[in-house]
């Protein structure tokens, strides 16, 4: 609206209503811009953020309810990409090719129908105009994608390579193999920068194609509005919104594209996010594909107890491998202190790893305080039962945190639990910290070991 009054401006006569004609101009832009705010500002709060935080919250509930069979057969790498640049660019440049292609769609079909309605002449170069660039967009599309898989298939062995050199560095210094670990790592970058170059060029391509397209088209506009001996103030409106709807298509084929390809990594977190194993909400489709389970949780106090009743228990690593337990029965009475000893191999840390479902159950039933285990949901069966590795490891955090990560327990229950233990001598030993009013122990901070 501000651009005709320009042109209605610019073909008056009598100026004595300018100032009038300038303020109206001042009106419609004003309004345009707080509209064109407003828009964008809706757009983030009702559908960006809030669908950018489902994505990741059902990504992160997809991978910590695997069974352990997904963290054996997926490289840490992997998982470390889905969480790091595939999480980064739906937060980031997904988010803001969304808003911007929404707002340039509005501003084209507002142009567009304003220039035809000025000139019906103009369908003759708009129309030919959407198709190039339709074309063009098409065949970026086709190789785009393909460069996207090769960036993310060569960065995820990347990423398994740092972490191996963090967690060997002292094994690979004490063989004197940092030499070849370097040059392996080298190997790896240049695999990556190999598939990153013709990202970089393949943007090029598309943007040169664009601009030569969108001159050609200006040209052929302004030759047909001077045969049509068009008036001046016509002449600048027409040529305004020619400007303004070339650049809208070259921004719509190449923020589209774009869109294209980062929807590959939401296609990527949604594989990842799907039902877990077989299981929908964290429940067992059932060991033979028929059997029918509970859709409720027991009672809040489960377990209150503590019996555990193996009962012909046989449990797998993952489909296709043979059992690793196989009927497996004994019973482990409250209060109770049981030893499983055995070979390596022999099943122990299988048994342990059955109780959290961390392994594929094919036959049998696990009964803790008489709730089969298989009734219960994966968040809440890990939530109701503690396991000590043998590696004791402390997370970044405070003492609070890491004692209950999930903030279900007050203040009150979290010390006597430490006071059980013998906790605050410990930490008055270690630390030199004492529980009181002015010093919380549990907002002590302590690092990861």
């Amino acid at each position: 609206m501000g651009t005709y009054v320009l042109k209605t401006m610019a073909a008056q006569v009598d100026r004595a209503t300018l100032p009038w004609d300038l303020l109206l101009f001042a009106v419609f832009s004003a309004s345009q811009a707080a509209l064109f705010f407003l828009f964008v500002y809706l757009l983030y709060r009702l559908c960006i953020v809030p669908a950018a935080s489902a994505l990741h919250g059902r990504l992160t509930s997809g991978v910590l309810l695997r069974d352990l069979s997904f963290f054996q057969a997926t490289p840490p790498g992997r998982i470390l990409n889905l969480f790091t640049n595939d999480v980064a660019r739906v937060d980031g440049s997904l988010n803001g090719s969304i808003a911007s292609l929404a707002g340039q769609f509005v501003n084209l079909a507002l142009s567009c129908g304003v220039l035809v309605a000025a000139m019906p002449a103009s369908v003759l170069f708009v129309a030919p105009l959407l198709a190039a660039c339709y074309a063009l967009q098409q065949t970026y599309l086709v190789k785009l994608r393909e460069l996207r898989h090769l960036d993310a298939e060569s960065r995820a062995p990347l990423l398994d390579h740092l972490q191996e050199a963090e967690r060997g560095r002292v094994l690979f210094s004490a063989h004197g193999v940092l030499e070849a670990r370097a040059a392996a790592f080298g190997d790896l970058v240049a695999r990556n920068v190999r598939a990153l170059w013709p990202l970089s060029c393949i943007d090029l391509w598309l943007g040169v194609r664009l601009e030569v397209l969108s001159v050609v088209l200006q040209v052929a506009a302004l030759g047909l509005l001077l045969a049509g001996s068009a008036e001046p103030g016509v002449l600048g409106f027409v040529m305004t919104y020619v400007f303004q709807v070339t650049g809208t298509l070259s921004n719509i084929a190449k923020i589209s594209a774009q869109f294209e390809a980062d929807a590959v990594s939401v296609a990527r977190i949604a594989e990842y996010s799907s039902a877990v194993d077989g299981e929908e909400d964290g429940f067992p489709a059932g060991r033979d594909g028929s059997t029918p389970y509970s859709d409720s949780d027991p009672a809040p106090a489960w377990p209150q107890f503590g019996r555990v009743e193996f009962q012909g228990v046989s449990a797998r690593y993952r489909p296709g491998l043979p059992d690793s337990l196989q009927s497996v029965s004994f019973n482990v009475n409250p209060g109770e202190k049981v030893a499983v000893v055995g070979r390596t191999g022999a099943g122990k840390s299988s048994t342990v790893m059955c109780l959290l479902r961390l392994m594929h159950q094919t036959a049998g039933k696990i009964l803790i305080d008489g709730v089969d285990i298989a009734d219960v949901t994966k968040v809440r069966l890990r939530r109701s039962l503690a396991l000590m590795p043998q590696t004791q490891i402390v997370f970044s955090g405070s003492i609070r945190q890491n004692l209950d990560p999930l903030g279900l327990h007050h203040d009150e229950e979290i010390r006597n639990a430490l006071g059980v233990c013998g906790g605050p001598a410990i930490i008055d030993k270690l630390l030199g910290i004492k529980d009181s009013a002015e010093t919380s122990l549990l907002d002590t901070i302590v690092g990861p070991k």
